[in-house]
């Protein structure tokens, strides 16, 4: 019995790994608006990231919410341009910065 546990943890232990360390649908999103909020000027704190984080975790969202992220996270950027990010880091709504018409803007 010995001699099959290391060949069984060798086949089973990189998949779990791999599993336990993947970032939900709402936590890939949460990456993509920082790196496209930074690319348009506004700053995105790793507090502020840590937090999205923590908030979009797999355990205290839906599959829904879940599903919905992972389908705007494709139309993120076909959907919003750094003007429209503006109104959420100049308006109070978190970030800092400015705007510098980076990717995504229709200026």
């Amino acid at each position: 019995m010995q001699g099959l546990r290391k060949p069984l943890l060798t086949l089973l232990l990189p998949p779990l790994i791999a599993i336990a360390g993947c970032k939900a649908p709402c936590q890939s999103l949460c990456d993509e608006m920082a790196t496209f909020a930074e690319e348009c000027g506004f700053s995105y704190s790793d507090e502020e990231l840590n937090t999205c984080y923590e908030e979009n975790a797999r355990r205290v969202t839906s599959a829904e919410s879940q599903d919905a992220c992972r389908d705007y996270t494709d139309d993120l950027r076909v959907e919003w341009t750094c003007d429209d990010l503006s109104i959420y880091f100049d308006g109070g709504g978190g970030g800092g910065g400015d705007n510098t018409g980076g990717a995504g803007s229709e200026r």
